[in-house]
């Protein structure tokens, strides 16, 4: 297998035995029936998992015992008077509990779940909900392997990049700036964040578009403001403040920053003042 499920928040998956589920998420039909036959609602539009359910299951296994060396603030080791080395023995049914309860602890909570590529050892993540973990004990197995199988949630439909890609741009008042932002993942993305940051003088106005990108932000940004509108929660705010009163969608928007994969230009006009355009997002893959 290509991927392997790995840590969900601070908590790592058993690994021993795994089986992981990396299914997509599934497209509802939007093949509906009427008086003269069966239409496509979607036509030549792509549609989307509204959300995805999956799981993984794995072993947690008992570690053999192991002697640890004791040591003292100063890193020397410590030793008993006759000058033997001090040692902690390790408890390895005691280490099988933590590694269960750790993630049964995180039952509830929304956060990253991490996917390793075996490739090239990358990271890729969802943010995910833990829905239930269902652990099954075998009197034959106890104190030596824990039988896990975790279930979780999600609205994302790709796997993100361990790290953001950031692309900037310099804009002079009423002068169209072109940020070159370059998605190399494998499916478009949806969810980045344009900053538009401002240098001098006091912004009026944004106008965006290219690309199904089309939208005006009316408002005022003024000196050490920053306006951010982020896609993915398709928020608009100045610092802690929300400004989404000032933001409207054009009639050719495809949504708020869709960048189709390869290299996407957007055209950014600052009214009033001049600023540093950011766009912040994660290449993504199925």
């Amino acid at each position: 297998m290509p991927y392997g499920l790995e840590t969900f928040i601070n908590a790592p998956l058993p690994r021993a035995m795994p089986k992981d589920d990396l299914s997509t998420g599934r497209v509802p039909s939007a093949l509906t029936e009427s008086i003269s036959g069966v239409f496509d609602m979607a036509g030549s539009n792509r549609r989307w998992p509204p959300k995805h359910e999956f799981s993984h299951k794995g072993l947690y296994e008992a570690r053999a015992a192991a002697l640890n060396t004791r040591y003292t603030t100063a890193n020397d080791r410590r030793v008993t008077p006759t000058g033997d080395v001090r040692v902690v023995a390790t408890n390895p049914i005691l280490e099988l509990r933590e590694q269960t309860d750790r993630l049964k602890a995180l039952i509830g909570q929304r956060g990253p779940l991490y996917r390793r590529h075996f490739v090239d050892n990358a990271l890729s993540w969802k943010t995910c909900r833990l829905l239930q973990v269902t652990h099954v004990e075998e009197v034959n197995h106890a104190g030596v392997i824990s039988d896990v199988t975790s279930l979780y949630e999600t609205l994302m439909v790709g796997w993100h990049e361990a790290t953001a890609t950031v692309s900037n741009v310099s804009a002079t008042a009423g002068v169209a700036a072109s940020l070159v932002v370059t998605n190399s993942g494998l499916l478009p993305v949806y969810d980045g964040v344009l900053s538009i940051a401002r240098t001098s003088g006091t912004i009026t106005s944004v106008t965006v578009s290219g690309g199904g990108v089309n939208f005006v932000w009316t408002g005022s940004i003024g000196a050490g403001q920053t306006l951010v509108i982020d896609a993915g929660a398709q928020t608009v705010t100045i610092g802690a403040a929300d400004a989404y009163a000032g933001f409207a969608l054009g009639a050719t928007a495809r949504d708020w920053l869709p960048l189709e994969v390869g290299i996407n230009i957007l055209s950014v006009t600052v009214v009033g003042g001049n600023a540093t355009i950011s766009m912040s997002h994660y290449n993504q893959w199925p």
